[in-house]
């Protein structure tokens, strides 16, 4: 897998990812995060209040993260037919 792999908001980043890893419901990424097909690296934005909501929605439409379940599209994109989905 190449680029992003998820983003996500959390308050404690290490319990987070030992969250997903152990006993996650998205199984795509807890099997990237068990069997990474090579070094996986973490980023990590601090945003406050109103602004995290936004910007993880952001985040997800514009780098389009492989193990993230929900997509967030823009009006433009909702015109032409895509839309929030699923796995």
């Amino acid at each position: 897998m190449r680029g992003s792999l998820y983003i996500g908001r959390s308050d404690n980043l290490y319990h987070r990812f030992h969250a997903h890893y152990e006993y996650s419901h998205n199984q795509r990424l807890r099997r990237a995060l068990r069997r990474p097909a090579g070094c996986i690296c973490f980023s990590w934005v601090l945003a406050h209040g109103e602004h995290q909501k936004a910007l993880e929605q952001r985040l997800i439409r514009d780098l389009h993260p492989l193990c993230n379940h929900i997509r967030y599209t823009t009006t433009k994109e909702s015109e032409h037919g895509d839309h929030c989905s699923g796995d």
